[in-house]
């Protein structure tokens, strides 16, 4: 398993969004590596959400597990809303498809990336479906 986080990012204007962070090593090591960024309008970890659209955003640096605060350069601050283990069974261009455990509920989340016209996300519009590992019909 490897850590993965959720924050809410404030930034500078009155906005905010959630980005979802995790990593690719197993444990919990700083110097292991940049974390795959996804920036969303909502929690993936909320039981309610079955489907979310996000943004994939360039990797971010590994520091993004436990840092909080002001980020440079007027971008705004972070803090966590959730912490959890994720598990990355596929990791393609285009499709990705983790096991995440965030704020303690066990889900399967499968993402395939989606062009959409009017976002310029660095790295792409996406959309993930989740399934909820608690029911036996999601397995």
């Amino acid at each position: 398993m490897t850590p993965c986080v959720l924050l809410r990012h404030d930034e500078p204007g009155g906005g905010w969004h959630f980005d979802w962070l995790m990593a690719r090593w197993e444990g919990d090591r700083a110097e292991s590596g940049p974390l795959i960024c996804f920036r969303t309008d909502v929690r993936p970890d909320e039981a309610g959400v079955i489907e979310f659209k996000c943004h994939r955003l360039p990797d971010h640096r590994a520091d993004y597990l436990h840092y909080e605060g002001e980020i440079s350069g007027g971008r705004g601050s972070v803090r966590r809303v959730a912490n959890g283990w994720c598990i990355i069974d596929d990791e393609e261009p285009t499709r990705l498809i983790v096991h995440v455990t965030l704020g303690g509920i066990p889900r399967r989340l499968i993402g395939t990336y989606e062009p959409d016209p009017h976002h310029h996300a660095p790295l792409g519009c996406w959309r993930f479906v989740a399934q909820d590992l608690q029911d036996p019909s999601s397995r």
